[in-house]
């Protein structure tokens, strides 16, 4: 889906004819289109250029790479194209970051494939999505990626569980120094939430024991953990 929203610009006075000939014409409209259902305010955009009804630029002075890099600021957009239509239009396409999943000890954060971070609200709407937990990870800046190896395992588990049946995934001890305490703790979601505690290096397989499990119905559905951690084998808490 095609999300479009433009911004009118009123300004003040009325520029002659022979004002427009010699200097040319303000940007006075401001055109931004996306695809998906999320589109960023006109407002928004228009502080980041700096465009206000008292500070309106000719079109013609407008740096095309300049405007791109201030947009670029938002850690919201992940690319951005932008061209002069004339008379005194300025119009921008851009493709928003898509999350992932919320970053847990956080609120209101997402993060993308990428691992960049950014705020969901009240930029987009409302995601049913997972919660990671990567430990020791800091928050420190919007424009640096999370780069460690823990993001990089929250993002193979969801990719192996699959985003839609995990409520969070938490991945703080999947390195600790003593091996009986490495664990990776994926809580599936469900009427009755249940904890699974996988390996760091076998939780694909941990999560096929899992699914025969859950496929032989002899699964108890009062249990509230099973750790998966030793292979072929699950202990059930109830």
């Amino acid at each position: 889906m095609l999300a479009t929203s433009c911004l009118f610009f009123i300004g003040r006075g009325v520029i002659s004819l022979y004002q427009t000939k010699k200097i040319g014409y303000p940007a006075s409209r401001l055109i931004h289109v996306t695809n998906g259902v999320d589109f960023l305010p006109s407002l928004y955009l228009e502080q980041l250029l700096g465009f206000s009804v008292d500070n309106r630029s000719m079109l013609k002075d407008i740096d095309l790479k300049w405007a791109q890099k201030q947009l670029l600021l938002s850690p919201l957009i992940k690319r951005v194209h932008i061209k002069k239509v004339a008379p005194s239009t300025l119009a921008v396409e851009y493709m928003l970051r898509r999350p992932i999943a919320y970053v847990a000890d956080y609120e209101n954060m997402g993060i993308d494939a990428e691992g960049y971070v950014f705020p969901i609200y009240p930029f987009m709407a409302p995601k049913n999505l997972p919660e990671v937990c990567m430990g020791k990870w800091h928050f420190t800046r919007w424009d640096a990626p999370v780069a460690t190896e823990e993001f990089f395992l929250a993002q193979s588990v969801l990719e192996v569980i699959g985003k839609e049946r995990v409520q969070t995934v938490d991945v703080s001890r999947a390195y600790e120094g003593s091996y009986g305490r490495r664990e990776i703790v994926v809580t599936l979601k469900g009427k009755h939430p249940l904890r699974l505690r996988l390996g760091t290096k076998n939780y694909e397989k941990g999560w096929g024991c899992y699914k025969q499990l859950e496929a032989s119905g002899m699964l108890d559905v009062s249990a509230s953990s099973i750790d998966l951690r030793i292979p072929d084998l699950g202990f059930v808490v109830l």
